[in-house]
């Protein structure tokens, strides 16, 4: 007696399809890509209910970033048509260039610490956005540069000195001169 697949034939072999085409790294990428959209994607979706002033953010960094992550998308699974449109140099691209200049300064880092640092990036980056539409831009600015500071540099107090100037300044820059109302976030608004 066979027994009969919950998952049709065709979805096992579209996966098949996308597992053989991915090697690991792409297939991390892709993963990220998919992951970034669909949180950007939930953020636009909570905002539409805001009104105009208070979507302004949201619509400023959640549209060109899920053009852009469509499009990093489009070329991960169409790259001959990266190729066509993405024009590389003769000798080596500015991506090769970049990366053989990193592996240059990694410190003597071994690959497995340099993919944790890079991973920890990653996440620095991403918390912040995150933090700031949850929880606005004067409560998360300060902390994000206070500890992006001190977990990757060490230094306290050039930490604390370059959070408050650089909390002063944003203040002073949006608020005062140019008289924009910062996004509060989520929870406060």
């Amino acid at each position: 007696m066979e027994q009969s697949s919950v998952i049709p034939d065709r979805t096992i072999d579209t996966v098949r399809k996308l597992y053989s085409r991915f090697a690991t790294r792409e297939a991390l990428e892709f993963i990220i890509y998919i992951v970034a959209l669909f949180g950007v994607s939930v953020m636009l979706w909570t905002s539409r209910n805001y009104q105009w002033d208070d979507r302004f953010f949201s619509l400023l960094v959640g549209v060109p970033i899920i053009v852009l992550l469509l499009i990093q998308l489009l070329f991960l699974l169409r790259p001959q048509l990266k190729a066509r449109l993405v024009p590389q140099s003769e000798s080596e691209s500015f991506q090769e260039k970049f990366s053989s200049s990193v592996e240059e300064s990694s410190s003597g880092r071994t690959g497995a610490e340099r993919h944790k640092y890079e991973l920890y990036l990653i996440l620095w980056i991403s918390a912040f956005p995150i933090g700031m539409y949850f929880f606005g831009m004067f409560l998360v600015f300060p902390l994000y540069v206070f500890g992006f500071l001190w977990f990757f540099h060490g230094n306290v107090k050039l930490a604390i000195l370059l959070s408050l100037i650089s909390t002063i300044l944003a203040y002073v820059i949006f608020v005062s001169f140019l008289d924009i109302q910062v996004w509060p976030g989520v929870f406060f608004a």
